[in-house]
């Protein structure tokens, strides 16, 4: 580091890297398309990360992309991008605990130096020690003004559909409670406005789950939810957040199994993408992305607007079975064969080894279909011959070849 940018905090600084992020060949309606491509139903950027950078036009925040760095509303072009592929909109904010990231450097700069000194306290935040386990003070009334001012900002200007607040209310001496009610009644009044629906997500404790959505961080539930919840986690490897040499796109047939398994729990997958600083995206996420779409293209029938077991009138009382996970749609069921392939983030390959690829004849248990229907595996049209043996559906024949290569979805009517 020393070589290439010098001393830490006295010759150069986390705010000089600003001018080396200029985005110069981002393309929102390329990354737009992609999204469309991998089978996404929404999407969009974080409008401001731990760093404390708006990417937008902002008159609240005195570091923005439009005023510096790319020069352009990052949030606006990819919204409006996002839009036009007819997904939903998203933007997540994350900057209430950067004084957090950059506590370390008051540490090892100089008084009145780079991230020491108060010229720079619209990028920095305002200095914040622990005191034990407790903050020794808290934000003040001026920060929590300004945060709530930009979270307004973005809604008035941006109309986003999803709003992720990661951390920063549930924690004492946080944004405090009148301007967090005051930030979510303007967006939800907004949105009866605008006649749209809305969702804010959450994590930890933030906000009651009656007017919120869980969000667990790379990580799941155990078992299924009544109520929608959601799992961030990066595309990368190594939970690459930003791009490094290293950031390349895990297995997607791990990436596939993850969101299957979440959804078979009612959960949704939000996943991040690692671009350069030039704008562009790893080639190897690029095809990533690509391959999840073609899976998305024969399969996501099995997922959109599904909900998880248990099920009743011919299906079966548990969410799972070895490698089968179930969901629910109308009046079928969809039993999805993840195989034997999890890597490590979760394991949920269950006990079925001999399910990859799957084999006939493919025991299916718990399910009996209508009498007299038909079952098919999604991406085919030939009815496969089943029979029920005891309480469990019999598949004796598969299509030949298989419709996909891995993540197989039989469709099966268990209700008239």
């Amino acid at each position: 580091v020393k070589k290439n940018y010098g001393k830490p905090g006295v010759e150069f600084g986390y705010k000089d890297f600003i001018p080396m992020f200029k985005a110069e060949k981002w393309d929102p309606a390329e990354w737009a398309a992609l999204f469309k491509e991998s089978g996404a139903d929404f999407a969009g950027p974080v409008a401001i990360h731990h760093d404390g950078f708006a990417m937008w036009e902002s008159e609240y925040a005195e570091y923005n992309s439009m005023d510096m760095g790319p020069r352009r509303d990052i949030t606006g072009e990819m919204l409006e991008a996002v839009r036009a592929e007819g997904l939903k909109t998203f933007v997540s904010f994350h900057q209430y605990t950067n004084w957090f990231f950059f506590n370390p450097g008051r540490k090892l700069c100089p008084p009145g130096v780079d991230v020491n000194d108060p010229k720079y306290v619209g990028l920095y935040n305002e200095v914040r020690e622990y005191k034990g386990d407790w903050l020794e003070y808290p934000f003040s009334e001026k920060f929590q003004r300004n945060w709530t001012d930009r979270v307004i900002e973005v809604i008035d200007n941006y109309q986003p559909e999803h709003i992720w607040f990661v951390i920063g209310f549930s924690d004492e001496d946080c944004i405090g409670d009148d301007y967090v009610r005051e930030t979510l009644a303007h967006y939800f009044n907004a949105a009866e406005s605008w006649d749209q629906e809305v969702v804010v997500t959450r994590k930890e404790d933030d906000i009651p789950l009656s007017c919120s959505v869980l969000n667990l961080e790379a990580h799941s539930l155990d078992e299924p939810s009544e109520v929608v919840w959601q799992t961030d986690i990066a595309l990368g490897t190594n939970h690459a957040w930003a791009y490094s040499h290293d950031a390349v796109c895990r297995p997607i047939n791990n990436i596939i199994d993850e969101i299957i398994f979440r959804k078979s729990m009612n959960g949704v997958t939000l996943l991040s993408l690692a671009p350069l600083a030039d704008g562009t995206l790893p080639p190897s996420q690029v095809e990533g992305m690509k391959e999840l779409g073609k899976w998305m293209a024969i399969n996501k029938e099995a997922l959109y607007a599904s909900r998880p077991a248990p099920f009743v009138e011919g299906g079966t009382d548990e969410w799972k079975a070895g490698t089968l996970r179930f969901t629910e749609k109308d009046q079928y069921l969809y039993a999805i064969d993840i195989g034997n392939d999890m890597g490590e983030e979760e394991d949920v390959s269950g006990d079925y080894p001999e399910s990859t690829p799957p084999h006939v004849p493919m025991r299916i248990p718990g399910v009996i279909p209508v009498e007299g229907s038909e079952v098919f595996m999604l991406g085919s049209d030939e009815a496969l011959k089943w029979r029920v043996e005891g309480q469990d559906l019999i598949v004796e024949t598969l299509p030949d070849p298989l419709p996909c290569d891995h993540a197989w979805s039989f469709k099966i009517q268990v209700r008239e």
